[in-house]
C-alpha cells in the first residue's frame, strides 16, 4: 500500500512544474508525504477497530510505537550530534553557487577549490548587483535558519511526544 502511494505521489510530483524556490517545494513535498502517512495510519486504525481485525490493529499499534520511539529518540540525538552533522553538512554541501554565471566558470571554480565558496564571478566583473539579489548562498542560509530554529523545533517535537506518552497512560 505504501509503495503504491509513493509511486502515485512520485508520478504526480514529476508532472508538476518545478517552483522557483526549491526549499518551498521540498517543504511542501514533506508535508504532503507526512500527511499521507498520517492519514493512512489513521485509516488503518479506524478500519481495524471498526471491523475488529486484529491484524490491522496490531499493525496500527506497531506503527504508532515506531513513530513514538522516533519522536523520542531523534530530538536528543540531533542535539548531541549537531557538531558531527554540521561537519558532514559542510563536507557534502560546502556552499551553493550564487550569482550564477555560465557552466565553464562554475566548473573552473569547483576544480580550483571544491570546499571554498565562490560567487562564480569576481566582484569586479559584476557592474551591478541586480543579477545576484542574494549575496549569501543557500547553504549558509539553511545553516543560519537551523541555528536559529533548531531548539524550537526540538522543543515542539518533545512536547508532542510528552502529550502522546501521557495519553498512552490513560
Amino acid at each position: 500500500f505504501i509503495q503504491c502511494t509513493c509511486r502515485i505521489a512520485n508520478r504526480i510530483f514529476s508532472m508538476l512544474p518545478s517552483p522557483p524556490y526549491i526549499s518551498i517545494s521540498l517543504f511542501s513535498y514533506f508535508l504532503i508525504i507526512s500527511g499521507s502517512v498520517t492519514m493512512s495510519l489513521g485509516f488503518l486504525g479506524c478500519l481495524g477497530s471498526l471491523k475488529t481485525v486484529k491484524c490491522l490493529l496490531a499493525t496500527y499499534f506497531i506503527l504508532l510505537t515506531v513513530l513514538l520511539a522516533a519522536q523520542i529518540v531523534v530530538p536528543p540525538s540531533l542535539l548531541t550530534l549537531t557538531g558531527t552533522l554540521r561537519k558532514d553538512w559542510e563536507e557534502s554541501i560546502p556552499c551553493s553557487c550564487y550569482n550564477i554565471g555560465n557552466a565553464t566558470v562554475n566548473a573552473t571554480y569547483e576544480i580550483q577549490d571544491p570546499n571554498k565558496c565562490n560567487t562564480c564571478f569576481p566582484d569586479d566583473i559584476l557592474s551591478n548587483h541586480t543579477c545576484g539579489v542574494y549575496k549569501q548562498g543557500c547553504s549558509e542560509n539553511i545553516k543560519e535558519w537551523l541555528d536559529e530554529n533548531l531548539l524550537m523545533i526540538l522543543v515542539v517535537i518533545l512536547a508532542i511526544s510528552v502529550v502522546e506518552v501521557s495519553k498512552l497512560s490513560l
